[in-house]
């Protein structure tokens, strides 16, 4: 925004690029990380998972669901932008209102609370601590879904994003022998990761009509990352994607609607499912798209400088939501251990040995945020100062004028 020339413009335009791209891969395996994280603690400690999903941090994960909707809203919608850089880029915007409305719908489920707070008159009116509609978009059936197809349309904005400026792909069986071996390897992968939950089941016994589900849409699954990658070796390289996009979407969804049929405990196994889907799909779709586009015509080039003054405080928005947001779950993750030093071992019985409120904990980490940030600011400021005091002293240089005979 403060660039004086269209140099610095195009490359300060990169880095913000980059800089979202890095971050927005940093951000995707955050949630099968975070999920993984709380079947740990729920698995170590019951009390635990209810201090921290439904006692006095409750009210943390609102803020939580608020600032990773401004992230995955903010992240698109810059990638969205970013495709008026690019030349054949406009093909695409007829898309970008469909994953659009699954961003907002998704956010919309994953920020309702399970029962909101509310006063005994508005409980009243309500009939009960649920509400009727709201307590259905609460349950986690509900928001595993809807972060999964979240996930799923951000991936799907990089990919579009990815062939903007790109022709017509390249037949897969122009890359040799070697990219059939390097996409066996990842399909080998994949089944591996799809499959490992199975093996449990199995041992478990078939006898419930959910483990037959699991397994039968778990080998659905795995049958069709290889038809993608029989298709990618026959030049269908596109069609291979969609397949398994789309055959992710329906596991997502089918165990989502599924897990409201079922108690608790199988509900939970359900997630399982669903995140390995979302993340053998983002791998196999990875891995065949980075060939197909491997050496394809350009459309036109990137026109680095060429975005609006919006999509720059995009970026600022999403520097700071991502800060923000580490310190506040930092602060949850800390503050389920309450006063014990080592958990239900040894009590801290000091009288510093309390968790701070989660307003009082809001404000300091929200001054540890601003700290944060204007340090970055200023080590940016001494960079540029440094440069420009450079350039001054080469433009103060006299070059001697030949003398002429």
């Amino acid at each position: 925004m403060n660039a004086k020339t269209a140099e610095e413009r195009a490359h300060y335009d990169w880095m913000g690029y980059v800089g979202n791209f890095i971050a927005v891969i940093g951000l995707i395996p955050l949630p099968f990380a975070g999920y993984n994280l709380g079947r740990e603690i729920y698995a170590f400690s019951q009390q635990m998972g209810v201090t921290m999903m439904g006692g006095f941090l409750s009210w943390l994960w609102i803020l939580q669901a608020m600032l990773i909707a401004v992230v995955f809203l903010s992240a698109n919608y810059y990638l969205w932008i970013g495709m008026q850089r690019i030349a054949g880029g406009e093909r695409y915007r007829g898309a970008i209102k469909w994953l659009l409305v699954v961003l907002t719908l998704g956010v919309l489920v994953w920020a309702t609370p399970h029962n909101p707070v509310v006063t005994p008159e508005e409980q009243t009116l309500i009939g009960s601590a649920f509400h009727p509609l709201l307590g259905v978009m609460g349950v986690m059936s509900a928001k595993n879904t809807a972060v999964n197809l979240m996930i799923l349309a951000t991936f799907l904005s990089f990919i579009l994003y990815r062939r903007a400026g790109k022709g017509e792909p390249i037949p897969f069986t122009q890359h040799g022998i070697s990219a059939r071996i390097v996409l066996g390897v990842i399909v080998v992968i994949c089944l591996i990761l799809v499959g490992s939950p199975v093996v449990y089941v199995i041992q478990e016994g078939l006898g419930e009509p959910s483990r037959l589900l699991r397994v039968a849409l778990t080998a659905l699954h795995g049958v069709v990352i290889v038809a993608g990658a029989v298709l990618a070796f026959r030049d269908r390289g596109k069609l291979g994607e969609w397949l398994i996009l789309g055959s992710a979407t329906f596991v997502v969804i089918f165990f989502g609607v599924y897990g409201y049929l079922v108690d608790s405990a199988t509900r939970i196994g359900f997630s399982v499912y669903q995140v390995l889907a979302v993340l053998t799909a983002l791998i196999s779709v990875t891995a065949i798209d980075v060939y197909l586009y491997r050496g394809a015509p350009d459309i036109g080039s990137i026109q680095w400088g060429k975005m609006p003054s919006r999509a720059q405080y995009i970026l600022i928005l999403l520097a700071v939501t991502f800060t923000w947001l580490m310190g506040l779950m930092g602060y949850a993750r800390n503050a389920i251990r309450q006063h014990w030093h080592i958990y239900e071992i040894v009590q801290d019985t000091s009288v510093d040995a309390f968790t701070p409120s989660l307003g009082f904990a809001s404000w300091v980490i929200s001054v540890c945020v601003l700290v944060f940030l204007g340090l970055i600011g200023f080590i940016f400021w001494l960079g540029n100062l440094g440069e420009t005091k450079e350039k001054k002293v080469v433009d103060s240089v006299s070059v001697p004028t030949p003398v002429s005979k």
